[in-house]
């Protein structure tokens, strides 16, 4: 990638689509739009065209870099279960689109470890988990410097290990996965379950179309019911954390999603739950780009390299 070079960045996510210009490690400038295409992929391209073609006009685009949740397989979307989304030729798509320009596409979770990697708190790390919390889980195993695949390259799917066998139902079709508890929507799960059974009448609130930013909302308003069900929720992400310790002891946590430009988070508490459990060394950290770590890592995908 030049260094003066534009590229336009999309990052899909289950709640929103962001649509950005990225330079390095810098988003130039960005949007988002709602996903109302689940289910939908094939009025997915002629949704966001709009969006896309008034920057690819404005900064003289030839590249575009997409990071897509669910199993990318040579540009196809083999599954997304969070977005209804089956054998999606993706990557067709966007060529049969847009057939002047340069495209490149991968898992979203991979896509944001990218740009954590080649310019944020994983550069010099060669044994790391790199988590994004969304509207699923999903993220990166980096391992003696190389990537975790796996034989059919779908490893490190982080959101399906199972925390809870009798647990929540999980869009992959088992109970107890992560991704039930430790996303943005296992977070609103869980103030309404607290919600629910609350004696303190001072602390219930209306959950009906509860959303991540509500629940911050009641979090700076020091709601006890809505900060207990944060507490518990940082155990969750807490819980899965542990059990990628001890699966493969990196060096460093770098957590990353939308989530972590609110105060929801407990490094703290995280930290001191692995820490006790045999992890002294283990750093825990937030992502250096917050919400826009997927857009970065988007654009880094076409130069990325594993040093």
């Amino acid at each position: 990638m030049v260094d003066n070079e534009y590229i336009l960045a999309i990052d899909i996510g289950g709640t929103s689509i962001k649509i950005g210009v990225v330079k390095q490690d810098n988003v130039i400038e960005n949007t988002s739009t709602r996903n109302v295409f689940k289910g939908k992929s094939n009025q997915f391209i002629e949704g966001i065209k709009d969006f896309c073609n008034i920057y690819i006009n404005k900064y003289n685009i030839t590249k575009i870099g997409i990071g897509c949740p669910g199993d990318i397989i040579n540009g196809k979307v083999e599954t997304a279960a969070n977005l209804g989304w089956k054998n999606y030729n993706i990557l067709e798509d966007f060529q049969n689109n847009f057939p002047d320009l340069e495209i490149k596409i991968c898992n979203d979770g991979l896509a944001a470890f990218y740009g954590e990697k080649k310019y944020g708190k994983l550069k010099d790390i060669d044994n790391a988990i790199f988590i994004t919390l969304g509207r699923g889980v999903g993220g990166a195993i980096l391992m003696n410097n190389q990537i975790v695949i796996g034989s059919h390259l779908k490893g490190g799917k982080i959101g399906h290990m199972i925390i809870n066998r009798n647990g929540r139902r999980c869009n992959c079709g088992r109970r107890g996965c992560l991704e039930t508890y430790a996303s943005v929507l296992g977070l609103i799960n869980t103030v309404k379950e607290y919600n629910m059974h609350t004696i303190d009448e001072n602390s219930k609130i209306s959950d009906e179309k509860l959303s991540g930013y509500q629940i911050v909302q009641y979090a700076k308003g020091n709601n006890k019911m809505v900060l207990s069900a944060i507490r518990k929720w940082n155990y969750d992400i807490a819980e899965g954390i542990l059990n990628l310790c001890n699966l493969f002891d990196p060096q460093r946590i770098v957590i990353a999603g939308g989530i972590t430009e609110s105060d929801l988070i407990d490094l703290e508490l995280i930290k001191t739950f692995i820490n006790n459990r045999g992890y002294e060394q283990c750093e825990v950290y937030l992502t250096s780009f917050k919400g826009k770590t997927g857009l970065i890592g988007a654009a880094a995908n076409f130069d990325f390299k594993l040093n």
